[in-house]
C-alpha cells in the first residue's frame, strides 16, 4: 500500500518516515517543562503517587546534554504535584532503550523494579520502550512488596 501511495503523492515513504521521526524528535527549542508535561501521567502504585513522563526521539543527544535541566524540572513537578516520585523516560528509538531519570524518595523501589542502580539519579535500561508495559507493572509490584514487608 505504501508503494502505491508513494506514486500518488510523489514522495518516498522511507524518506518521509525518517523526516517525520526527525521532526518529532526535534526538541531543541522546547523547554524541559514543556517536554515533561507533554506526556506526563500520574499513577497510584500500591498507595504511592508516582508521575512518569516519556519522550521518544530517534536521536536523544539533544536531550542528554540538558540532563541537569530535566532533573531540576522533575524535582519541581514532583513538589508541585506532591508526588513520591517523578520519573522521566528518555526513549532512544534508534538504540531501543530508555534513559530513566528520577526525582523523589524511595529510589530503592525504582532500582528494584528496573533491576539496576540509579547513578546520579539516572540509569539506562536497554530494551525499555514502553512506560505502560515495562515500567509501571514492575514498579507497582515493587511498591506492593514494600507494603508487604511493612505489614
Amino acid at each position: 500500500m505504501a508503494r502505491r501511495l508513494e506514486a500518488i503523492a510523489g514522495v518516498d515513504a522511507t524518506t518521509l518516515g525518517r523526516d517525520l521521526m526527525e521532526a518529532r524528535g526535534d526538541l531543541a527549542g522546547r523547554s524541559a517543562g514543556d517536554i515533561i508535561e507533554a506526556d506526563f501521567k500520574e499513577f497510584d502504585l500500591a498507595g504511592h503517587q508516582v508521575g512518569i513522563a516519556q519522550v521518544e526521539a530517534p536521536d536523544v543527544s539533544r536531550i542528554l546534554v540538558r540532563r541537569n535541566e530535566f532533573l531540576e524540572q522533575l524535582r519541581r513537578v514532583r513538589d508541585e504535584k506532591r508526588l513520591l516520585q517523578a520519573i522521566l523516560l528518555v526513549t532512544d528509538i534508534g538504540r531501543k532503550g530508555s534513559h530513566v531519570w528520577f526525582a523523589g524518595d524511595r529510589r530503592e523501589v525504582l532500582e528494584q523494579a528496573l533491576g539496576q542502580p540509579l547513578v546520579d539519579d539516572g540509569m539506562y535500561v536497554d530494551g525499555c520502550m514502553s512506560r505502560k508495559k515495562q515500567v509501571v507493572p514492575p514498579l507497582e509490584q515493587a511498591f506492593a512488596r514494600v507494603g508487604e514487608s511493612v505489614s
